[in-house]
């Protein structure tokens, strides 16, 4: 493992290739819907992520 500054290198290089062998892997779809309270105040909700083909509902959270 190649570390510099706290960064794998390795690690990039591996999803660099793994990403060139199958494309999908390096989308990602992020969700988020809001709706407006007038002045400074936002509702607002985020979804799922998707990456790589892979659906995380961990990150979903709704703020008033």
């Amino acid at each position: 493992m190649t570390v510099i500054n706290d960064f794998d290198a390795q690690a990039l290089q591996d999803t660099t290739v793994a990403v060139r062998a199958n494309p999908r892997l390096g989308q990602a779809t992020f969700s988020v819907n809001g709706s407006w309270h007038g002045g400074c105040r936002l509702a607002a909700h985020t979804g799922a992520l998707t990456a790589g083909g892979e659906r995380d509902e961990t990150r979903a959270r709704s703020t008033r």
